[in-house]
């Protein structure tokens, strides 16, 4: 009995070994599998972090976008009314321009005119008889 008891303690002591192998691997196991997630929450949490980022960026350029739009048209409405305003100064200046060559019209026909008058007035003291005496009082 003595080896059969001896069989028996050796064989509970094969397992319970085998049975602190399977532990130890399945420990093994479970701590590379830890490692592992722990690597990919840390990974997931810097891509969450980068995206927040990239997403605080995006926003603020978009608000630039938007700003930079609000001026584009203003800017827009500055050059309608400067080119209204151009548009209108072109215009004066045509009118003055031809209000210019009006007088300069007006004073030639004027000077013609005079000139015309002083002619008509000699020719018509040419024509008339020449006073030759004293006139008696």
């Amino acid at each position: 009995m003595g080896s059969n008891l001896d069989r028996d303690m050796e064989l509970e002591l094969e397992l319970l070994f085998e049975e602190k192998m399977r532990a130890e691997i399945e420990y093994l196991m479970m701590k590379k599998t830890t490692q592992k997630l722990e690597k990919s929450v840390l990974d997931s949490l810097s891509l969450l972090e980068e995206k927040e980022s990239l997403i605080a960026e995006q926003a603020l350029v978009v608000a630039k976008l938007k700003e930079k739009e609000v001026q584009a048209f203003g800017l827009e409405k500055k050059a309608k009314k400067l080119e209204a305003s151009c548009n209108e100064l072109l215009e004066r200046e045509e009118v003055l321009k031809l209000q210019c060559k009006v007088c300069k019209l007006g004073v030639c026909c004027f000077s013609q005119l005079f000139l015309l008058c002083v002619a008509f007035a000699v020719f018509i003291s040419q024509l008339l008889p020449q006073y030759q005496g004293t006139v008696p009082t």
